[in-house]
C-alpha cells in the first residue's frame, strides 16, 4: 500500500529472472522523495508481485547519511545474483561544530536472486570487498 501513495511508482526496466518470474526495477517513494530503487519479482503463474528488495537509495538528515548501491549479475551456473554495498555514516559536526569527524560503516551482501525467496549467499565483508573491489573503487582498478 505504501507504494500507491503519490508520487507513485516509476518503471525503470524489466527482465526475465527465470521461466516463471519477471524482475521489475522501479523507482519508488522513500522517506522524503522517490529516491529508492527496488527490484520487484512478478510471479507470472500467480500474476502477482511476490517479493521485492531494495537495490539503491541515498538520503541524509541531521548529520546521518546512507547510500546503497547494487550490481546485478547473471551467473550462468546459478542465475541472477546481486552484490549490494551500503555505506552508513554520521557527521559529528551537526551535534558539535568543533567535532569535524565523521563515522562511517560499510556493509556488503551477496544475494541469490534465482530462488523464489531471495537468499543471502554471503555477508563476509572482507571477502566481498576484495572480490568486488573493482566495482567499489573503479578508478583504482584502471
Amino acid at each position: 500500500q505504501h507504494f500507491n501513495e503519490p508520487p507513485g511508482l516509476f518503471a525503470v526496466y524489466k527482465f526475465s529472472v527465470d521461466s516463471n518470474r519477471i524482475g521489475l526495477i522501479v523507482r519508488t517513494p522513500s522517506e522524503y522523495v522517490p529516491s529508492s530503487i527496488k527490484l520487484f519479482f512478478l510471479d507470472k503463474e500467480k500474476d502477482a508481485i511476490t517479493s521485492y528488495i531494495e537495490l539503491a537509495e541515498s538520503w541524509g538528515d541531521a548529520g546521518d547519511y546512507m547510500g546503497k548501491e547494487a550490481w546485478l549479475f547473471n551467473d550462468k551456473a546459478i542465475g541472477y545474483k546481486a552484490f549490494i554495498w551500503v555505506l552508513e555514516g554520521h557527521d559529528n559536526s551537526v551535534n558539535n561544530e568543533n567535532d569535524t569527524t565523521t563515522e562511517e560503516s560499510n556493509y556488503y551482501y551477496l544475494l541469490n536472486l534465482a530462488t523464489p525467496q531471495v537468499d543471502t549467499i554471503s555477508k563476509d565483508e572482507k571477502e566481498l570487498a576484495k572480490k568486488f573491489e573493482n566495482l567499489l573503487n573503479p578508478k583504482a582498478s584502471r
